[in-house]
Protein backbone atom coordinates (compact mmCIF):
# COMPACT_ATOMS: atom_id res chain seq x y z
CA UNK A 1 0.00 0.00 0.00
CA UNK A 2 2.85 2.35 0.85
CA UNK A 3 4.40 1.77 -2.58
CA UNK A 4 1.06 2.55 -4.26
CA UNK A 5 0.79 5.79 -2.30
CA UNK A 6 4.32 6.75 -3.38
CA UNK A 7 3.46 6.02 -7.02
CA UNK A 8 0.31 8.11 -6.79
CA UNK A 9 2.26 10.95 -5.17
CA UNK A 10 4.75 10.88 -8.02
CA UNK A 11 2.00 11.03 -10.64
CA UNK A 12 0.35 13.83 -8.68
CA UNK A 13 3.55 15.86 -8.99
CA UNK A 14 3.57 15.23 -12.74
CA UNK A 15 -0.04 16.37 -13.03
CA UNK A 16 0.67 19.39 -10.86
CA UNK A 17 3.51 20.37 -13.20
CA UNK A 18 1.01 20.08 -16.07
CA UNK A 19 -1.40 22.45 -14.27
CA UNK A 20 -4.08 19.79 -13.97
CA UNK A 21 -5.92 20.50 -10.73
CA UNK A 22 -8.66 17.90 -10.82
CA UNK A 23 -7.61 14.68 -12.44
CA UNK A 24 -8.10 10.98 -13.00
CA UNK A 25 -5.28 8.61 -13.85
CA UNK A 26 -5.73 5.49 -15.95
CA UNK A 27 -2.40 3.68 -15.97
CA UNK A 28 -1.43 0.73 -18.11
CA UNK A 29 2.01 -0.75 -17.41
CA UNK A 30 3.74 -2.91 -19.99
CA UNK A 31 6.56 -4.77 -18.26
CA UNK A 32 7.74 -8.24 -17.34
CA UNK A 33 8.59 -7.06 -13.81
CA UNK A 34 6.55 -7.93 -10.75
CA UNK A 35 4.44 -5.08 -9.23
CA UNK A 36 7.06 -4.61 -6.48
CA UNK A 37 9.92 -4.31 -8.97
CA UNK A 38 7.84 -1.93 -11.08
CA UNK A 39 7.05 0.33 -8.13
CA UNK A 40 10.65 0.34 -6.95
CA UNK A 41 11.91 1.17 -10.44
CA UNK A 42 9.58 4.14 -10.76
CA UNK A 43 10.23 5.50 -7.27
CA UNK A 44 13.96 4.93 -7.05
CA UNK A 45 14.81 6.30 -10.49
CA UNK A 46 12.83 9.55 -10.86
CA UNK A 47 15.75 11.20 -12.59
CA UNK A 48 15.52 8.69 -15.45
CA UNK A 49 11.90 9.50 -16.25
CA UNK A 50 11.60 10.94 -19.74
CA UNK A 51 8.37 12.84 -20.30
CA UNK A 52 7.04 12.76 -23.89
CA UNK A 53 3.57 13.62 -25.08
CA UNK A 54 1.73 11.26 -27.43
CA UNK A 55 -1.46 11.60 -29.44
CA UNK A 56 -2.51 8.02 -30.15
CA UNK A 57 -5.46 6.86 -28.13
CA UNK A 58 -6.27 10.33 -26.81
CA UNK A 59 -9.61 10.69 -25.08
CA UNK A 60 -11.82 13.79 -25.45
CA UNK A 61 -10.69 16.44 -22.98
CA UNK A 62 -7.64 14.39 -22.03
CA UNK A 63 -3.88 14.63 -22.29
CA UNK A 64 -1.79 11.52 -22.84
CA UNK A 65 1.65 11.25 -21.28
CA UNK A 66 4.11 8.44 -21.89
CA UNK A 67 6.83 7.72 -19.35
CA UNK A 68 9.78 5.42 -19.99
CA UNK A 69 11.73 4.13 -16.96
CA UNK A 70 14.47 1.80 -18.12
CA UNK A 71 12.51 -1.06 -19.66
CA UNK A 72 9.29 0.03 -17.96
CA UNK A 73 6.72 1.95 -19.99
CA UNK A 74 3.62 3.45 -18.43
CA UNK A 75 0.80 4.96 -20.50
CA UNK A 76 -1.12 7.59 -18.55
CA UNK A 77 -4.30 9.44 -19.39
CA UNK A 78 -4.83 12.62 -17.40
CA UNK A 79 -8.43 13.80 -17.72
CA UNK A 80 -10.19 16.60 -15.94
CA UNK A 81 -13.25 15.53 -13.97
CA UNK A 82 -16.33 17.43 -15.00
CA UNK A 83 -19.30 17.55 -12.71
CA UNK A 84 -22.78 18.06 -14.21
CA UNK A 85 -25.23 20.42 -12.58
CA UNK A 86 -28.88 19.51 -12.21
CA UNK A 87 -29.75 22.41 -14.53
CA UNK A 88 -27.48 21.13 -17.32
CA UNK A 89 -28.85 17.61 -16.97
CA UNK A 90 -32.42 18.90 -17.11
CA UNK A 91 -31.61 21.02 -20.17
CA UNK A 92 -30.12 17.97 -21.92
CA UNK A 93 -33.29 15.98 -21.23
CA UNK A 94 -35.54 18.81 -22.46
CA UNK A 95 -33.55 19.21 -25.68
CA UNK A 96 -33.60 15.45 -26.25
CA UNK A 97 -37.38 15.37 -25.88
CA UNK A 98 -37.76 18.35 -28.22
CA UNK A 99 -35.62 16.73 -30.92
CA UNK A 100 -37.47 13.44 -30.49
CA UNK A 101 -40.80 15.23 -30.96
CA UNK A 102 -39.48 16.99 -34.07
CA UNK A 103 -38.20 13.71 -35.45
CA UNK A 104 -41.58 12.00 -34.97
CA UNK A 105 -43.29 14.94 -36.68
CA UNK A 106 -40.80 14.84 -39.57
CA UNK A 107 -41.62 11.17 -40.17
CA UNK A 108 -45.35 11.95 -40.30
CA UNK A 109 -45.15 15.06 -42.46
CA UNK A 110 -41.84 14.59 -44.27
CA UNK A 111 -41.24 14.16 -47.98
CA UNK A 112 -39.70 10.70 -47.93
CA UNK A 113 -42.20 8.40 -46.24
CA UNK A 114 -39.34 6.43 -44.72
CA UNK A 115 -36.69 6.97 -42.02
CA UNK A 116 -33.48 8.57 -43.27
CA UNK A 117 -29.95 8.16 -41.95
CA UNK A 118 -28.29 11.58 -41.73
CA UNK A 119 -25.13 13.15 -40.33
CA UNK A 120 -25.82 15.01 -37.08
CA UNK A 121 -23.33 17.73 -38.05
CA UNK A 122 -24.66 18.28 -41.57
CA UNK A 123 -27.12 20.98 -42.64
CA UNK A 124 -29.15 18.36 -44.51
CA UNK A 125 -29.43 16.33 -41.33
CA UNK A 126 -30.56 19.34 -39.32
CA UNK A 127 -33.32 20.10 -41.81
CA UNK A 128 -34.56 16.53 -42.16
CA UNK A 129 -34.58 15.84 -38.41
CA UNK A 130 -36.37 19.09 -37.58
CA UNK A 131 -38.81 19.38 -40.51
CA UNK A 132 -38.69 16.21 -42.63
CA UNK A 133 -37.89 18.39 -45.65
CA UNK A 134 -34.84 19.60 -47.51
CA UNK A 135 -34.71 21.90 -50.54
CA UNK A 136 -38.50 22.03 -50.43
CA UNK A 137 -38.72 24.55 -53.30
CA UNK A 138 -36.63 22.33 -55.59
CA UNK A 139 -38.49 19.17 -54.54
CA UNK A 140 -41.84 20.84 -55.20
CA UNK A 141 -40.51 21.95 -58.58
CA UNK A 142 -39.64 18.32 -59.41
CA UNK A 143 -43.09 17.19 -58.26
CA UNK A 144 -44.73 19.85 -60.45
CA UNK A 145 -42.85 19.12 -63.67
CA UNK A 146 -43.17 15.34 -63.29
CA UNK A 147 -46.92 15.54 -62.67
CA UNK A 148 -47.78 18.33 -65.13
CA UNK A 149 -44.91 19.25 -67.48
CA UNK A 150 -47.14 21.31 -69.74
CA UNK A 151 -48.38 23.34 -66.80
CA UNK A 152 -44.82 23.79 -65.51
CA UNK A 153 -42.85 24.58 -68.69
CA UNK A 154 -45.38 24.49 -71.50
CA UNK A 155 -44.08 21.23 -73.01
CA UNK A 156 -45.22 17.61 -72.95
CA UNK A 157 -42.46 15.36 -71.62
CA UNK A 158 -42.16 11.59 -71.94
CA UNK A 159 -40.84 10.47 -68.55
CA UNK A 160 -40.36 6.81 -69.44
CA UNK A 161 -36.73 5.86 -69.08
CA UNK A 162 -34.02 6.52 -66.52
CA UNK A 163 -33.24 9.17 -63.92
CA UNK A 164 -29.59 10.11 -63.31
CA UNK A 165 -28.89 11.75 -59.95
CA UNK A 166 -25.33 13.17 -60.05
CA UNK A 167 -24.29 14.29 -56.60
CA UNK A 168 -26.87 12.02 -55.00
CA UNK A 169 -25.60 12.78 -51.47
CA UNK A 170 -27.59 10.66 -48.98
CA UNK A 171 -30.32 9.85 -51.50
CA UNK A 172 -32.92 12.61 -51.16
CA UNK A 173 -33.88 12.75 -54.86
CA UNK A 174 -33.06 9.13 -55.68
CA UNK A 175 -35.32 7.83 -52.93
CA UNK A 176 -38.19 10.21 -53.62
CA UNK A 177 -38.24 9.68 -57.39
CA UNK A 178 -36.44 6.40 -57.99
CA UNK A 179 -39.55 4.21 -58.01
CA UNK A 180 -41.25 6.17 -60.82
CA UNK A 181 -38.47 5.50 -63.34
CA UNK A 182 -37.41 2.25 -64.96
CA UNK A 183 -33.93 2.76 -63.51
CA UNK A 184 -32.26 5.40 -61.38
CA UNK A 185 -28.49 5.90 -61.21
CA UNK A 186 -27.35 7.58 -57.98
CA UNK A 187 -23.80 8.87 -58.54
CA UNK A 188 -21.96 9.98 -55.40
CA UNK A 189 -18.23 10.79 -55.22
CA UNK A 190 -17.68 11.01 -51.45
CA UNK A 191 -17.05 7.46 -50.14
CA UNK A 192 -18.38 8.33 -46.67
CA UNK A 193 -21.58 9.85 -48.05
CA UNK A 194 -21.89 6.89 -50.42
CA UNK A 195 -22.08 4.50 -47.45
CA UNK A 196 -24.97 6.53 -45.99
CA UNK A 197 -26.63 6.61 -49.43
CA UNK A 198 -26.52 2.81 -49.67
CA UNK A 199 -27.96 2.46 -46.17
CA UNK A 200 -30.82 4.83 -46.99
CA UNK A 201 -31.58 2.99 -50.22
CA UNK A 202 -31.74 -0.24 -48.23
CA UNK A 203 -34.08 1.35 -45.67
CA UNK A 204 -36.35 2.72 -48.40
CA UNK A 205 -36.25 -0.59 -50.30
CA UNK A 206 -36.02 1.14 -53.69
CA UNK A 207 -34.81 -1.71 -55.87
CA UNK A 208 -34.67 0.32 -59.09
CA UNK A 209 -31.82 2.56 -57.85
CA UNK A 210 -28.22 1.68 -58.76
CA UNK A 211 -25.66 3.50 -56.55
CA UNK A 212 -22.33 4.39 -58.20
CA UNK A 213 -19.36 5.52 -56.08
CA UNK A 214 -17.36 7.73 -58.43
CA UNK A 215 -16.86 11.31 -59.44
CA UNK A 216 -18.52 12.32 -62.71
CA UNK A 217 -16.22 14.56 -64.74
CA UNK A 218 -14.89 15.22 -68.24
CA UNK A 219 -11.97 12.77 -68.05
CA UNK A 220 -10.97 9.32 -66.87
CA UNK A 221 -8.59 8.97 -63.93
CA UNK A 222 -8.42 10.11 -60.30
CA UNK A 223 -8.95 13.41 -58.52
CA UNK A 224 -8.68 14.93 -55.05
CA UNK A 225 -12.00 15.38 -53.29
CA UNK A 226 -11.92 17.97 -50.51
CA UNK A 227 -14.10 16.67 -47.67
CA UNK A 228 -14.92 19.11 -44.83
CA UNK A 229 -13.54 18.00 -41.49
CA UNK A 230 -16.58 19.52 -39.75
CA UNK A 231 -18.83 16.78 -41.16
CA UNK A 232 -20.70 18.86 -43.74
CA UNK A 233 -21.06 16.06 -46.26
CA UNK A 234 -22.80 18.15 -48.88
CA UNK A 235 -19.85 20.56 -49.15
CA UNK A 236 -17.33 18.03 -50.46
CA UNK A 237 -15.98 19.18 -53.80
CA UNK A 238 -13.31 18.43 -56.37
CA UNK A 239 -10.35 20.80 -56.67
CA UNK A 240 -8.42 23.01 -54.29
CA UNK A 241 -10.53 26.17 -54.35
CA UNK A 242 -12.02 25.96 -50.85
CA UNK A 243 -12.15 28.29 -47.88
CA UNK A 244 -12.81 25.80 -45.07
CA UNK A 245 -10.84 23.04 -43.36
CA UNK A 246 -10.91 19.79 -45.28
CA UNK A 247 -9.10 16.53 -45.77
CA UNK A 248 -8.21 15.32 -49.24
CA UNK A 249 -9.53 11.98 -50.48
CA UNK A 250 -8.39 10.48 -53.78
CA UNK A 251 -11.36 9.17 -55.77
CA UNK A 252 -11.91 7.72 -59.26
CA UNK A 253 -13.46 10.03 -61.85
CA UNK A 254 -14.91 9.28 -65.28
CA UNK A 255 -17.19 10.87 -67.88
CA UNK A 256 -20.85 10.30 -67.09
CA UNK A 257 -21.27 8.71 -70.52
CA UNK A 258 -18.77 6.01 -69.55
CA UNK A 259 -20.16 5.52 -66.04
CA UNK A 260 -23.60 4.73 -67.42
CA UNK A 261 -22.31 2.60 -70.29
CA UNK A 262 -20.52 0.45 -67.71
CA UNK A 263 -23.90 -0.35 -66.11
CA UNK A 264 -25.01 -2.33 -69.16
CA UNK A 265 -28.04 -1.85 -71.43
CA UNK A 266 -30.47 0.82 -70.25
CA UNK A 267 -33.37 2.89 -71.47
CA UNK A 268 -32.95 6.52 -72.48
CA UNK A 269 -32.22 9.08 -69.79
CA UNK A 270 -35.30 11.27 -69.40
CA UNK A 271 -34.25 13.26 -66.32
CA UNK A 272 -30.87 14.34 -64.97
CA UNK A 273 -30.04 16.27 -61.80
CA UNK A 274 -26.49 17.63 -61.27
CA UNK A 275 -25.51 19.10 -57.89
CA UNK A 276 -21.76 18.72 -57.44
CA UNK A 277 -20.58 21.94 -55.80
CA UNK A 278 -19.10 23.77 -58.78
CA UNK A 279 -18.14 20.77 -60.95
CA UNK A 280 -21.33 20.88 -63.05
CA UNK A 281 -19.57 22.13 -66.20
CA UNK A 282 -17.20 19.14 -66.24
CA UNK A 283 -20.10 16.74 -65.66
CA UNK A 284 -21.95 18.16 -68.68
CA UNK A 285 -18.82 17.96 -70.84
CA UNK A 286 -18.55 14.28 -69.94
CA UNK A 287 -22.21 13.65 -70.78
CA UNK A 288 -22.34 14.83 -74.40
CA UNK A 289 -23.59 11.51 -75.76
CA UNK A 290 -26.45 11.46 -73.25
CA UNK A 291 -27.38 15.07 -73.99
CA UNK A 292 -27.36 14.62 -77.76
CA UNK A 293 -28.93 11.14 -77.94
CA UNK A 294 -31.43 11.17 -75.06
CA UNK A 295 -32.16 14.91 -74.64
CA UNK A 296 -33.11 14.58 -70.95
CA UNK A 297 -34.58 17.40 -68.90
CA UNK A 298 -31.54 18.68 -66.99
CA UNK A 299 -31.53 20.33 -63.56
CA UNK A 300 -28.15 21.73 -62.56
CA UNK A 301 -26.80 23.81 -59.71
CA UNK A 302 -25.20 27.23 -60.35
CA UNK A 303 -22.99 28.35 -57.47
CA UNK A 304 -22.41 31.62 -59.31
CA UNK A 305 -23.63 33.41 -62.40
CA UNK A 306 -20.39 32.53 -64.19
CA UNK A 307 -20.82 28.83 -63.38
CA UNK A 308 -24.45 28.85 -64.52
CA UNK A 309 -23.65 30.59 -67.80
CA UNK A 310 -20.75 28.23 -68.52
CA UNK A 311 -23.15 25.29 -68.14
CA UNK A 312 -25.80 26.98 -70.28
CA UNK A 313 -23.31 27.39 -73.14
CA UNK A 314 -22.60 23.65 -73.15
CA UNK A 315 -26.31 22.90 -73.16
CA UNK A 316 -26.96 25.43 -75.93
CA UNK A 317 -24.31 23.71 -78.05
CA UNK A 318 -26.13 20.41 -77.43
CA UNK A 319 -29.40 21.88 -78.74
CA UNK A 320 -31.10 22.95 -75.50
CA UNK A 321 -33.26 26.03 -75.96
CA UNK A 322 -35.39 26.43 -72.83
CA UNK A 323 -34.03 27.54 -69.43
CA UNK A 324 -36.01 28.08 -66.24
CA UNK A 325 -35.48 29.02 -62.63
CA UNK A 326 -37.68 27.91 -59.75
CA UNK A 327 -39.50 30.66 -57.90
CA UNK A 328 -41.93 30.71 -54.99
CA UNK A 329 -43.76 34.07 -54.96
CA UNK A 330 -44.83 34.78 -51.39
CA UNK A 331 -48.26 36.24 -50.70
CA UNK A 332 -47.71 38.07 -47.43
CA UNK A 333 -51.34 39.23 -47.42
CA UNK A 334 -52.56 35.64 -47.23
CA UNK A 335 -49.85 33.70 -45.39
CA UNK A 336 -52.26 30.85 -44.61
CA UNK A 337 -52.67 29.99 -48.28
CA UNK A 338 -50.46 27.60 -50.22
CA UNK A 339 -47.46 29.31 -51.84
CA UNK A 340 -46.86 27.22 -54.98
CA UNK A 341 -43.56 26.94 -56.83
CA UNK A 342 -43.47 28.00 -60.48
CA UNK A 343 -41.02 27.82 -63.37
CA UNK A 344 -39.88 31.17 -64.76
CA UNK A 345 -38.12 31.38 -68.15
CA UNK A 346 -34.63 32.90 -67.97
CA UNK A 347 -32.13 34.13 -70.53
CA UNK A 348 -29.25 31.58 -70.51
CA UNK A 349 -26.75 34.43 -70.97
CA UNK A 350 -28.04 36.10 -67.78
CA UNK A 351 -28.33 33.13 -65.46
CA UNK A 352 -27.48 33.99 -61.87
CA UNK A 353 -26.58 31.77 -58.91
CA UNK A 354 -29.40 29.31 -58.14
CA UNK A 355 -29.82 26.00 -56.31
CA UNK A 356 -31.16 24.42 -59.52
CA UNK A 357 -31.65 25.61 -63.11
CA UNK A 358 -33.92 23.61 -65.44
CA UNK A 359 -32.91 23.16 -69.10
CA UNK A 360 -34.98 21.47 -71.79
CA UNK A 361 -34.68 20.70 -75.52
CA UNK A 362 -38.10 21.67 -76.83
CA UNK A 363 -39.92 18.90 -78.69
CA UNK A 364 -37.04 16.45 -78.22
CA UNK A 365 -38.77 14.19 -75.71
CA UNK A 366 -41.77 13.69 -78.03
CA UNK A 367 -39.44 13.04 -80.98
CA UNK A 368 -37.45 10.44 -79.02
CA UNK A 369 -40.61 8.79 -77.74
Amino acid sequence: MRQTEQINRKWYEICKDANVRRWILIIRVETAYSPEMRARSIIESPARIRLASGSSGRMPGATQRRHGVGTVEVNVFVAQQRGRSLMSLALDEALYRLVSALQRRSLRKGMFGTPMIVSSSDLIGHRIISTGHFESREIEGFDFILADPRGAIGEDIDWTGSFVDVGANIGIYSIRYGARFERTFAVEANPLTFDILKANLSLADVGTVTPICSGASDRQGTASLQVPTAGLLGWARLGEDIDWQARSVTIPVAPLDDLLDAQGPRSRVSLMKIDVEGHERQVLLGARRILERDAPVVFYEALSGADGQACSRILLDAGYDGFFTLKRPLNVLAPWRAQPVRFEAVDPARIDAAPLICAIKRGAAKAVA
